[in-house]
This record gives C-alpha cells, sequence and structure tokens, in this order.
C-alpha cells in the first residue's frame, strides 16, 4: 500500500473448466494442425515434419484436403516426433479445437488481467442496479472523465497446463408454455437422452484444482479525492447553464435536466463504489451475486430435468457448498459458456423460466416476449463431472 494504491495478491484456483479464447483464428483444424492417433491428439510441427522427410508438397496436398489419415499414413511410426505434443482426446467432434490464449513469451496458458475485470464488471454493474447496454448509468463516461473501473486494475495470472474438455449444449425444446431439457444433437435437432458426440465442441482449458496467481489494485483515496469534488462542480456548473436556457430553448433545457439527473445518479453511488474498493466487501458482493445466479440455474434445472440434469445439480450444489460466510475468498464465474445471465443483461430476471419466443429478430439465445431467460447452457464433462 503506498497511500494512493491498495494492492493485493490473490490466488486463483479453478473450480470448473475454464475456457479463455486465443481467437477462432488460432483454433486447431483437424487434419491441418492435429492428428488422433489411439485417443491422443497430437499437435502438428510443419518444421518436425519437414524434418522428418514429409514433403513440402506432400504436405500442401493432405492439409488442403485436411487429409487426416493421407498425414498419419505419411508420417507412420514418427507421430511423436513430428508434434510438439499431444493431449488426450476427450471425444469425437465435428468442430475445430477452440484453443486456449498463451503469454507470447512463456507460451502458458494466461488468464488475461482484462478477461477477470470484464467479470468483475459484470457483478459490479448488477450489484450497482445498472440497466443500460453500455452501462454509463452506473460506471459514467470515460470521454467526461469519470469512469468507475479506471479506479481497478487487474494483472494477468498464469497457469501450467491445458487439457481437452468436451462440452455439450443443453437445450430446452417446446413451444408456448410446454418446454423440455434436452441435449442438442444436430442444429435443428434436440433429444432427451445425453450423447458425448453431436453438436458438441472440444475446448483447451485450465482444469479444477489448478491455481495461477495475479494482483488487484484499487485506487481508493484517488476515488474519493476524485469523488469530493467532481459532482457537485460538474452539477453547479451545469445548474448555472441551466438557468441561462431556462424557458428558452427547450432542447438544450431537457439535455442540462437529463445530465443533472445523470450525475445526481452517479454521485448516489459513490458509497456503493467505495464497498467496491475495499477487497472484503467486494468478496462479499461477489458472493452474493454468485449465490443468487447459482440458485437460479439450480432451479432452471429442476424446472427442466431430464437425462444428466442431476448431474448438473450436484455440481451446482458443490460450488454453492463451497461460498464461504466470512467472505475471505470469493467463486466468480466467467469466460467461455458463461452465457447471457452471467453479463449484465440478468438484472432483468427474477428466474430463468421460459414461457415462448421471441421471433421478431434473428437471436441466439431463446428470449420469451422479447427479454425473458436463455433457453440454452453450454455443459463442460470432465473426468464424468458435469
Amino acid at each position: 500500500m503506498d497511500g494512493v494504491n491498495n494492492k493485493y495478491n490473490i490466488e486463483i484456483e479453478v473450480l470448473t473448466p475454464l475456457s479463455i479464447g486465443a481467437g477462432g483464428e488460432k483454433d486447431w483444424v483437424r487434419g491441418v494442425d492435429f492428428v488422433v492417433d489411439n485417443s491422443r491428439l497430437y499437435k502438428l510441427n510443419l518444421k518436425k515434419l519437414v524434418a522428418n522427410g514429409v514433403k513440402i508438397d506432400d504436405l500442401t496436398t493432405y492439409f488442403a484436403k485436411k487429409d487426416e489419415a493421407g498425414i498419419k499414413s505419411r508420417i507412420a511410426g514418427k507421430i511423436e516426433n513430428v508434434s510438439d505434443f499431444s493431449m488426450q482426446f476427450p471425444a469425437e467432434t465435428d468442430n475445430d479445437i477452440k484453443t486456449f490464449v498463451r503469454n507470447q513469451l512463456s507460451g502458458k496458458p494466461v488468464l488475461a488481467g482484462s478477461s477477470l475485470k470484464g467479470a468483475l464488471r459484470s457483478v459490479i454493474f448488477d450489484y450497482l442496479g445498472g440497466k443500460t447496454k453500455d452501462g454509463q448509468d452506473v460506471f459514467g463516461s470515460a470521454v467526461k472523465g469519470d469512469e468507475f473501473m479506471r479506479f481497478i486494475k487487474v494483472s494477468d495470472a498464469e497457469f501450467e497446463e491445458t487439457e481437452l474438455v468436451n462440452t455439450k449444449i443443453f437445450n430446452l425444446q417446446g413451444s408456448g408454455a410446454n418446454w423440455q431439457g434436452g441435449w442438442k444433437k444436430e442444429q435443428h435437432k434436440t433429444e432427451n437422452n445425453f450423447s458425448a458426440t453431436g453438436f458438441n465442441t472440444v475446448y483447451e482449458c485450465i482444469v479444477p484444482q489448478q491455481k495461477g496467481f495475479s494482483s488487484i489494485m484499487f485506487s481508493e483515496n484517488r476515488f474519493s479525492n476524485f469523488c469530493e469534488t467532481y459532482y457537485s462542480n460538474e452539477i453547479k456548473k451545469l445548474n448555472i447553464e441551466l438557468d441561462k436556457v431556462k424557458d428558452k430553448n427547450l432542447n438544450k433545457q431537457k439535455s442540462i435536466e437529463k445530465q443533472i439527473k445523470d450525475l445526481t445518479l452517479l454521485s448516489n453511488l459513490v458509497e456503493d463504489k467505495q464497498n467496491v474498493l475495499d477487497l472484503k466487501d467486494f468478496f462479499a458482493i461477489i458472493n452474493k451475486h454468485t449465490k443468487e445466479y447459482l440458485k437460479k440455474e439450480r432451479l432452471f434445472f429442476e424446472k427442466y430435468s431430464t437425462d444428466k440434469t442431476d448431474d448438473i445439480i450436484e455440481s451446482i450444489d458443490n460450488l454453492l457448498n463451497q461460498i464461504p460466510d466470512d467472505n475471505l475468498y470469493c467463486i466468480l464465474k466467467m469466460s467461455a459458456g458463461s452465457g447471457f445471465h452471467s453479463i449484465t443483461g440478468d438484472w432483468q430476471f427474477d428466474d430463468y423460466s421460459i414461457d415462448g419466443l421471441d421471433t421478431s429478430k434473428k437471436v441466439s439465445r431463446g428470449l420469451s416476449r422479447g427479454k425473458k431467460s436463455a433457453k440454452s447452457r453450454k455443459i463442460a464433462i470432465c473426468n464424468g463431472v458435469f
């Protein structure tokens, strides 16, 4: 602590498979980036392939056709020699492998501070009662200089290794008030019984029990000093402007009145934001948010129960039981598969029941009457745990 910033070193433990995408252009393509042999994925190395006698022209032909069988026949007995590494391949899939972002220098998987901060922002948005898409109603504006998240900084966290994890989409099928749970099998087909393959995606993940280290820094004093005069001064200036245009320019008057209202609302949130900048209070805020979310998810899977939903509920209960009463640590949901209800739109929903679909526009999530809850969930299956 230096009097301006409060910096805390934090340990991060993964509780469920964690995926932070490196971007679609870095996904692994079968028959180009990797081959599968005896239920193991082998990540191919172009230089090693050439060094082991595979001609460039042959490689070009194989890669153009994604000819996995051709590559495997050409490197028979040399698969270990031409690969960077191998990993257990959890399930057959028609999709590319979603890769994990890595530190360009160390090559290790990295939880970017920006990703972690984004997940924290969603929790803070909910805590502050945010209701606008851009969040300016509670966070302020970077353009105006009062954006709250600039008072919080989060560093990257490196981890040691990744594994491949299979995921399936749990999806509701039905219409009107009649909805049933199921598992996505094809683009337009959902079945009651779980199958590990068919419309599944394999992710490169950091798996449970792995740990990394990061730091979080709160500029609590800077925030307090900033708020002490900023809002009162800005509102005072706007009131002077308002007196000048009142009853003379109605549009300008309405604009200034709205600005005064917005700034007043932001000034009323100062105390709540100070709670965020206290680590233990912040942990309590995160745990409350996570607990409420998990309880609603539990009810969702109870209501739309089908094959394997008991396993999902067991996993949710396990997470709920790990949330501490003393808030000495917190449990946070983030990254790939988090879904609509883990981001800033969740304030709209008291529960996650479905009673219809919004077909007025193209949407990837099931929306009921324009703003009801999402009807699908991405479920990771790791070592038999859903």
